[in-house]
């Protein structure tokens, strides 16, 4: 199974040119893509009302036969000369790339669009710099201290310059692995965006790579970690179908997150408070909000990389080859819990897990809540009057088991699974 993920990696500095030449090429590029992506998410939306009228009129959409006749190619194609024609300087293999990236943006949001849940696409300034798998190699010069390096080309034959060596910072040993197997071949590589983080005012290179999943022979589908989240005081509870083993993680740290959180944004509006609505100095005024921005949502994606690497590693550890996760979705919670982004826990689980061949469920919470994890009975009367401890009200079992734990045990056993 393949799997594609991608890593960025900090331009430091170009090699053959300065960064003022280099700088100048970037900014005129992201300009113009952000161009290009808006022209061809209108040539798309007027090829939609197009094909719906022909629907309407014949009772068929226009097939590849039409397109040919009308435009002397696909649609697709026509798109990609209308942006060749806008900005001739771009390197072809790059404006085919650049309108792949808005096709999909475009096919994502069709749907939502004609149902009125969503409005038409519109890139602003800032567009990420589209750059085609062919149009650029990694390499790592070996030395004493090992130089990781891109070539990529960005303009055509026509401009004076199109190719340009970068040298990179490759970041943590993680990272730097993957660098390294990307560059050799062991890991495919794909598409390559150019982007500026415009607060830290520095360029990146986000490099995508597919690579296969490498599942270990020891995993054991029959082997479930069942996982709920909020429950009770701890933050994730986990247990087994194959034994009463089980696990926490208290809810003290998704507390004392919540609680900095609610500072910081106590902190910035204090702060616009203080600087007034309008007036000579209020940007001045309101710089400290800037190393603000962001923080909250920075300390809580930290904490959930932190439990799903745990818990994807203690499935691993058990040979577990499924991990079965409580669905969060329709749950509502209060106080720390209710505000925690428990969605993107679970998908940060499920991409962890991928990569190890493990494989990823949900299930009902609310059904495993007051299923009996022992004898199976299933009613909502089992947990009536009691938050700590689920009484089985089957006459044949009548047991009294620690809720939490009956609810991991429930999910890992398949009680609810979707």
């Amino acid at each position: 199974m393949g799997i594609t993920k991608a890593t960025r990696f900090q331009i430091i500095k170009p090699l053959d040119a300065s960064w003022e030449e280099f700088g100048k090429v970037l900014q005129d590029l992201s300009y113009q893509t952000t161009k290009m992506c808006n022209a061809a998410i209108q040539l798309y939306w007027e090829n939609h009302h197009r094909r719906l009228a022909c629907k309407a009129e014949t009772g068929k959409y226009p097939g590849k036969e039409d397109e040919q006749r009308l435009f002397g190619c696909s649609f697709r194609n026509h798109v990609y000369r209308q942006l060749r024609e806008l900005y001739p300087l771009m390197a072809s293999s790059n404006t085919s790339q650049t309108n792949q990236f808005a096709m999909k943006r475009w096919r994502n949001d069709v749907k939502d669009i004609m149902y009125l849940r969503k409005s038409i696409p519109y890139f602003r300034l800032g567009t990420p710099v589209q750059v085609a798998n062919q149009n650029y190699a990694l390499q790592v010069a070996e030395g004493e201290k090992p130089e990781f390096r891109v070539d990529v080309t960005l303009l055509s034959r026509e401009a004076e310059r199109g190719r340009f060596s970068l040298l990179l910072d490759a970041g943590d040993a993680s990272k730097k692995a993957i660098f390294r197997r990307i560059a050799d071949g062991t890991y495919k590589q794909g598409a390559m965006q150019i982007v500026r983080n415009a607060r830290k005012r520095k360029w990146f290179c986000v490099v995508a790579y597919t690579f296969e999943a490498n599942g270990e022979n020891s995993l054991d589908e029959n082997r479930i970690m069942g996982v709920n989240f909020a429950s009770g005081t701890y933050a994730v509870y986990w247990a087994f179908n194959f034994s009463s083993k089980r696990g926490t993680v208290p809810g003290g740290e998704v507390e004392a997150v919540e609680r900095k959180a609610a500072a910081i944004t106590a902190r910035r509006k204090e702060l616009q408070r203080v600087s007034g609505m309008t007036g000579h100095g209020r940007s001045r005024k309101l710089k400290p909000t800037e190393t603000l921005v962001g923080k909250s949502g920075n300390i809580r994606d930290a904490v959930n990389h932190k439990y799903s690497k745990r818990l994807v590693q203690i499935a691993a550890a058990n040979r577990c080859g499924i991990i079965r996760m409580a669905d969060m979705s329709s749950v509502k919670l209060e106080g720390s819990f209710g505000t925690w982004p428990w969605a993107d826990l679970i998908e940060k689980v499920r991409y962890k897990a991928q990569e190890l061949g493990i494989a990823v469920q949900v299930a009902d919470r609310k059904k495993a809540g007051y299923t009996c994890s022992k004898c199976g009975y299933s009613h909502p009367e089992n947990i009536e009057g009691n938050t700590e401890f689920l009484t089985c009200k089957d006459k044949g079992c009548g047991v009294r088991i620690d809720m939490d734990y009956n609810t991991a045990k429930n999910i890992a056993c398949d009680a609810g699974a979707k």
